[in-house]
């Protein structure tokens, strides 16, 4: 732990208080709430976004929500259910979040690796409590139908690891019952599930289909057993060697590992981004060495065509479609200098911690007032960038879309 992480190492050492529960909701109670969202506007949109976080803020705060007249009921159980689970995993005595925490940086530190800190720690648990109750009623035919359907790949091995959990006793026996010379039965049942089951169910999907009467009054499991019915002895023979990839929603293979604090690191949701402004999500990636994915952000601009979020979507273009890392370096510098014209501190750039291409983050820049011959360039980026160039090139990647149309003339401070 940190000095910045005081908080913590009291709860390490003299457990929760009533006050300590307060202190840690007044701190990171954002958090938890942002991350809900975003996770909520990934597979829900983005529209119901701001009564649903007026509801988390009222079980935050202890008050009787209000009336959310409007909002499908599935998506605010989903929210309450998420940030209790959440809450229940932080505050209880033994094993709780913040445990778990100083395990993970004592052991990045005697691997000497970096590690992220417990405000993206705490985001990448919420998003698994949040997959978790997705899960949750789900049948074994819509399980199955997200582990095919499903584009984004956490999501799609959170389900397998939910199929696993189902399945695995059930599966082994068969497997031994099937093939009594197996041998690496263990290996062998991670390939069904992993592999097997994703590329063989869309076909039996549509076998089904096309012999609607043979799914009548099937009990449950049923899948899975038609699934193991095909199950052949090459099969075993192509898993009698698989490694494990999937742990709870990870992928974990060797070409992973070590892009696992990279994954939390994009998926973060600072504490400081203010809640139900999902463009700052992007805005943060842009400003650090990551490219979003322009289609995700377009969909952001179809909910809400505005300058601000076109302007996003096109340095989002931008950022991918560069091939010189000279040309990204200079556009995440404009963007630098855009985001600080935000909410300008009354303190302006006295006292402020210095900033370098490494360190930049969107609660960093925001409200800095930067100058950008003095400030971006010189303080920052450490070379002379031409601003106008950077501008037209945003300019013509908008003026060439549909939304062109929104396209005004942008005061983004003196030089």
């Amino acid at each position: 732990m940190t000095v910045r992480e005081a908080l913590l190492e009291r709860v390490l050492r003299r457990g929760w208080s009533e006050g300590r529960r307060n202190q840690f909701l007044k701190r990171y109670g954002r958090v938890i709430r942002w991350s809900i969202l975003y996770n909520i506007s990934m597979r829900f949109g983005s529209q119901s976004l701001a009564a649903v976080g007026d509801y988390l803020l009222s079980l935050q705060e202890g008050q009787q929500p209000r009336s959310q007249e409007g909002i499908v009921g599935e998506i605010l159980d989903l929210a309450a259910d998420t940030w209790q689970d959440v809450l229940n995993d932080v505050f209880k005595e033994e094993d709780n979040l913040i445990q778990k925490y100083q395990r993970y940086v004592a052991k990045a530190q005697d691997a000497r690796r970096g590690f992220i800190d417990f405000s993206r720690f705490l985001s990448k648990n919420v998003s698994y409590k949040f997959l978790d109750n997705l899960s949750k009623g789900l049948s074994d035919k819509e399980l199955l139908d997200r582990i095919a359907d499903l584009k984004r790949e956490s999501d799609r091995r959170y389900c397998i690891d939910e199929l696993r959990d189902r399945y695995r006793e059930h599966v082994e026996a068969t497997l031994r019952s099937k093939f009594p010379q197996l041998h690496q039965v263990n290996n062998v049942i991670d390939y069904f599930f992993e592999r097997f089951v994703p590329e063989s169910y869309p076909s039996l999907r549509r076998a089904i289909a096309s012999e609607a009467s043979r799914a009548k009054g099937k009990a449950k499991g049923n899948l899975v057993n038609l699934l193991l019915e095909r199950f052949s002895w090459d099969d075993c023979q192509k898993g009698s060697n698989y490694v494990r990839q999937v742990y709870g929603g990870m992928a974990m293979t060797v070409a992973d590992a070590d892009a696992v604090e990279e994954l939390a690191e994009a998926k973060a949701l600072k504490e400081e981004i203010p809640l139900n402004d999902e463009v700052n999500y992007y805005w943060d990636q842009l400003i650090r060495c990551l490219e979003p994915d322009p289609g995700e952000v377009e969909r952001l601009v179809r909910s809400k065509p505005n300058e601000g979020n076109v302007l996003c979507w096109a340095c989002a273009r931008l950022k991918r479609g560069f091939k010189r890392q000279e040309q990204k370096e200079n556009l995440v510098a404009f963007i630098v200098f855009y985001i600080s014209k935000r909410r300008i501190a009354e303190s302006g750039r006295e006292g402020m911690e210095e900033l370098t291409p490494e360190s930049l983050t969107l609660e960093r820049v925001v409200g800095r007032d930067l100058r950008w011959r003095e400030d971006v360039c010189q303080g920052i980026f450490k070379k002379h960038i031409r601003k106008d160039r950077v501008m037209e090139q945003i300019r013509r990647e908008i003026m060439a879309s549909d939304y062109g149309y929104l396209v005004v003339e942008e005061r983004t401070g003196h030089e």
